[in-house]
Formats: structure tokens, C-alpha cells, sequence
């Protein structure tokens, strides 16, 4: 059996608070993410700062206190990145932006109907180069 290295267990606790962020589909403060994960307070306010710096998640608000210092509550952004996606399937392609969530941005079509052989495929950058161009316009 392998030893877990330090980016390994990094990687691993950062899932974590990933997934139950992503779960939890609402507002959660550190110290419940503490709780869920078992991780501890320090390491999930240091992973915590991590995604809060990519944009994967954010602060969204102050949480209700129970005694002392209000918690900042957290959020995951599906905003925070696009993917182009791309239908080969149909008479044409069928191309989208989608969030992290699988929400649709937007959405183009284009056809390759009267297209034979290797023409086929000549639609197919112009769309997603069109798609490319509208997520760089995101960013």
C-alpha cells in the first residue's frame, strides 16, 4: 500500500469540502464544514481559502451567530467556469455552453445536411470556435 503524500491528502480534503459544498446546494458556514467533513477548522479555512481564490466557491453572506463571531457563509459558484459541448449526432451540430451545473448558457445550431463525406465536418469549426469566443467573452 502506497503512503499518501501531502498533495495527495490536499487533493483528497479539497473534494471534500468540494462535494459537500456542491451538496449541500445552499449556504454553509466553515465550522459545518468542519462537522461534515471531520476535517479540522484550520485545514478547512486553509482549503476554504484555496477555492474562495479560484472562484470555485464564494462568501455570500453572515450567517445567524450562536455566540461569538458571526459565520461568513459559503457558497459553490457554477458560474465560475464554462464548457463548450458539442452534439454530433443529429442532421446538423448542435452546440452549447454549459456551467458547472449543466446549465445551459447558450446555444447554437448549425447544418450539415446537404454535406457529404469530409464536407461534413466543415461546419463543425466555425461552431465551435463561435462557442469558444462566447466563453472567453464570460471570463
Amino acid at each position: 500500500m502506497k503512503k499518501a503524500t501531502r498533495q495527495f491528502t490536499k487533493l483528497h480534503n479539497t473534494r471534500l469540502i468540494l462535494k459537500a459544498i456542491y451538496n449541500n446546494r445552499g449556504e454553509i458556514s466553515r465550522a459545518e464544514l468542519s462537522r461534515l467533513t471531520q476535517l479540522t477548522p484550520a485545514t478547512v479555512s486553509d482549503l476554504v481559502g484555496d477555492l474562495v481564490g479560484s472562484g470555485l466557491i464564494k462568501e455570500v453572506g453572515v450567517g445567524a451567530s450562536t455566540g461569538g463571531k458571526p459565520p461568513i457563509l459559503l457558497s459553490f459558484d457554477p458560474d465560475s467556469r464554462q464548457m463548450v459541448c458539442i452534439d454530433l449526432s443529429g442532421d446538423g451540430f448542435l452546440g452549447a455552453i454549459v456551467n458547472l451545473q449543466g446549465d445551459i448558457i447558450t446555444r447554437k445550431k448549425v447544418s450539415a445536411q446537404n454535406c457529404v463525406g469530409q464536407e461534413h465536418w466543415k461546419p463543425l469549426m466555425p461552431l465551435s470556435m463561435n462557442l469558444s469566443k462566447h466563453v472567453l467573452r464570460l471570463s
